[in-house]
């Protein structure tokens, strides 16, 4: 071999040398880098084995180094230069197969969104991470799953993935990952809010209705199901599941034809209701029994949507000037997370405008608000409130009460929040309607920036990382619960010119509350505003008022409260010190003016589900005709023995009935099931069962003595006395019934006629339908309404007639007049 091939080949090898040596060290040097800095933040390699991968290379450049200086034949060196590639790869396979973490991946129909979920068999885990950069993933949020088991995906929409489970105890739940919105993309709109109203779908030829307002109202072909608001679980702004955890039944998505104006759906926007199964539900054609995603259409008439798409006038003449910079400003972003550009974005308007003057809030949703308290809970709690007056949904009141406020990271000056309250919505109703009213719990993850005048705040919704930048552990959560001054009532907006027809106004109930109890300590006082609605000044000092505290739970009331104030006037974050409390009947003509709570008594979830435990009619609620004191209800008596002489096994039974009810102290199910139909009427029969509903006996074979009725409801207080009630005439009517032998036989009640007299002197008896009669303080009593032909007075919305029995109820009396269900 000549000498100039020598020192080619030489030169070759040092050129190589330093190239893999200029490799060792970037690998080294990422190495390091992610240990150091990048794991400590929370972020990992998007699949776990890519660390081995950098390792592995680290070693093949070494080893080719090596390999390039032996002294040995072309030939050997492509043989160890392919051995150790090969070896590399499969010790990177192997590591990846025994590592605890596996990666999935699931990208949208139009390729737009992914979705990252990672099961970790070590720490038993499943959580959703968010991508960055292509090759880092940092976890969002827990699920509910547990691993090693199978997850389905369904993308709903093009931005919304349903991913279906089993959690722990084996129950079917669902987690929607949402990645759009419908709105103007800053304020924060509770989904279920902006479905509200009547929906329709064709399901086999078959028209079904769902129903969202206060409750979720759900009819399909053999299923009829209702959610309370605090009963669904919201993903993002555009999406829901009926039911949490492992209760959830359907998820609700708003699709992606949704136009939201104030909130509220416009024309032409559809929902997608999709059951929570693990079952196929994407109508897939390989899969005939799948259960297909079902359409809803409103039935409602909305206005057209107000937004606009096109750019118009002189933005015309820019529009390629516009395009150019949304383009080259989103590949700057894409360096960049969305919650990193928000919180840059945050920083830099404290430095450039501390006092916020002049300030609206921007297109990604950051508002500024002035409050400078020394106490961190009352800024937070005034930013919470500013928060929902300008993002509030349009003719919806809001009762609210802080629970707790906790920093997750940071610190006053720059930290994450996360605020939990039970809220009271309530929707006052309008011609004629009684108001309908809901609780729900809610979480806001708000991130503070401090200048010296207030805070600039962006509110990150679930699954965001608002604490990017953040390296301070997160605090105790302060507990507010029981703390007045962290309660707030907040009026929505709203058209009155027809709402106060059989109702009161808030003002004249304030001043009807006034003239009844405070005339005489106040007389003095002069009208005041107070957050936009009518308030009172009670002394000369300025520091009493009388304020309106919005719709009390029962829907039937107006509630109002004295307060004292720290400085002379209201402020709209001044601090108020509650002195007492209030409420007045909605009404007109009703003057139901008494003491009340002192703020709203939320109600939770797991409290609803306590009392509704108990099986038993509990106390008087003249609004639902149901027992709220377990004392006053008859001891249901011990465990039943078994099946009764007359009573029939049933052993043909399919299972179909038309009510249902349980003595849960017996261990006894009672059903009313459809024995026979002729002419839209139905004889009724009663079955009994002893062993949770595994068999089934017939009890009686014609406990009406051949009377039909279009529908029926009944109750049983123990084993032999009960009640029912069969409807006539479409629902315009119906006759109550008593058993006192377990119904083999029902007797009719007789029920004393609660005469009217109408114009012209025209005397009727409007309260004609019993609902199911309940004890209070050792007194039988039943409620009757007005049937659906109701409408004297308001109807069974604003009033009953009460019945009184005397003789076990054989028979019932007229006691008087009470509020009616107002739902």
């Amino acid at each position: 071999m000549s000498e100039d091939n020598k020192k080619t080949k030489k030169t070759g090898r040092i050129i190589f040398t330093v190239i893999l040596s200029l490799g060792i060290a970037a690998l080294a040097g990422g190495a390091v880098l992610y240990r150091q800095f990048i794991l400590p933040r929370d972020f990992d390699w998007l699949f776990p084995w890519m660390e081995s991968a950098v390792f592995a290379g680290l070693f093949l450049a070494v080893f080719w180094i090596l390999f390039l200086w032996l002294p040995i034949g072309k030939k050997e060196k492509w043989l160890l230069f392919g051995s150790s590639v090969l070896a590399a790869i499969l010790a990177v396979v192997c590591i990846a197969l025994v590592l605890p973490e596996k990666v999935s991946i699931q990208r949208s129909p139009d390729r737009k969104y992914t979705l990252v979920t990672v099961e970790n068999t070590e720490k038993q885990t499943t959580a959703v991470y968010r991508i960055y950069y292509g090759v880092l993933k940092r976890e969002k949020e827990q699920l509910p799953f547990l691993p090693q088991t199978a997850l389905k995906y369904q993308w709903l929409q093009n931005d919304v993935c349903a991913v279906t489970g089993r959690n722990e105890a084996g129950e079917i739940c669902q987690y929607l990952a949402t990645y759009g919105e419908r709105g103007d993309g800053i304020s924060y709109i509770d989904p279920l809010a902006a479905m509200h109203g009547n929906w329709e779908a064709e399901v086999d030829g078959v028209k079904c209705k769902l129903s969202i307002g206060g409750t979720v109202e759900l009819e399909l072909p053999e299923i009829r199901e209702s959610f309370d608001s605090s009963e669904c679980e919201r993903y993002g702004t555009i999406a829901v599941t009926l039911g949490k955890g492992g209760d959830a039944r359907w998820s609700l998505v708003m699709n992606q034809d949704c136009r939201l104006n104030d909130g509220s759906i416009a024309q032409g926007g559809t929902l997608t209701l999709c059951p929570v199964s693990m079952e196929t539900t994407s109508g897939d054609e390989k899969s005939p029994e799948a259960i297909n995603p079902i359409i809803w259409t409103s039935t409602d008439e909305r206005e057209a949507w107000i937004g606009t798409e096109a750019v118009q006038g002189e933005e015309k003449e820019n529009v390629i000037w516009v395009k150019l910079k949304q383009y080259f400003g989103q590949r700057e972003q894409e360096k960049q997370s969305p919650e990193e550009s928000i919180i840059k974005e945050m920083r830099s308007l404290a430095e450039s405008n501390p006092s916020g003057e002049g300030y609206e809030p921007s297109q990604t949703g950051i508002f500024f608000v002035e409050t400078t308290d020394a106490e961190e809970c009352w800024n937070v709690r005034n930013i919470l409130k500013e928060f929902q007056s300008c993002y509030q949904i349009n003719g919806v009141d809001s009762a609210v009460q802080i629970d707790s406020v906790r920093c997750l990271a940071g610190d006053q000056a720059d930290g994450l929040y996360e605020v939990n309250t039970a809220e009271f919505l309530v929707s006052p109703g309008i011609a004629g309607q009684v108001a309908d009213g809901s609780f729900m719990e809610m979480r806001y993850d708000f991130r503070l920036v401090k200048t010296p005048a207030g805070y600039y705040v962006y509110r990150f919704l679930n699954g965001m990382d608002g604490g990017w930048g953040l390296e301070t552990a997160a605090g105790e959560a302060y507990k507010l619960s029981d703390k007045e001054e962290y309660y707030f009532y907040l009026p929505g907006e709203y058209d009155t010119s027809d709402m106060y027809k059989f109702a009161k106004s808030p003002e004249e109930g304030m001043k009807e509350l006034y003239q009844a109890v405070l005339g005489e300590r106040y007389p003095n006082a002069s009208e005041a505003v107070y957050d936009g609605f009518p308030a009172m000044q009670l002394d000369d000092s300025g520091l009493l008022f009388l304020l309106y505290d919005g719709i009390t739970k029962d829907c039937l009331h107006y509630r109002y409260r004295v307060v004292s104030s720290q400085t002379p006037g209201l402020h709209r974050y001044g601090r108020l010190e509650i002195q007492e409390a209030y409420q007045a009947a909605i009404k007109r003509g009703m003057s139901d003016i008494a003491a009340a709570d002192r703020t709203v008594k939320m109600v939770r979830a797991s409290e609803t589900e306590q009392s509704a435990g108990a099986e038993s009619p509990a106390g008087t609620n003249p609004a639902d005709g149901k027992a709220e004191n377990g004392k006053d209800v008859p001891v249901q008596g011990k465990e039943s023995s078994g099946p009764r002489e007359g009573e029939e096994l049933w052993d043909t039974y399919n299972g179909d009935y038309a009510r249902e009810i349980s003595l849960k102290e017996q261990g006894i199910t009672f059903r009313m099931v459809e024995l026979d139909a002729a002419l839209g009427s139905r004889f009724y029969g009663l079955i009994k069962s002893y062993d949770g509903g595994k068999s089934w006996y017939k009890v009686g074979k014609d406990p009406f003595h051949s009377q039909t009725g279009m529908d029926i409801d009944f109750i049983f207080f123990d084993e032999d006395f009960g009640f029912a009630a069969l409807a006539h005439n479409g629902g315009d009517s119906a006759d109550l019934y008593v058993t006192e032998d377990g119904g083999f036989s029902y007797s009719i009640v007789k029920m004393e006629e609660k005469l009217v007299t109408l114009d012209g002197d025209y005397t009727y008896a409007p309260y004609d339908y019993p609902q199911m009669p309940y004890w209070e303080n050792g007194t039988l009593y039943v409620l009757c309404g007005q049937g659906a032909d109701g409408d004297y007075d308001g109807g069974d919305a604003w009033t009953l007639a009460r019945y009184r029995s005397e003789d076990h109820g054989k028979s019932f009396r007229f006691d008087g007049i009470v509020p009616g269900t107002g739902r």
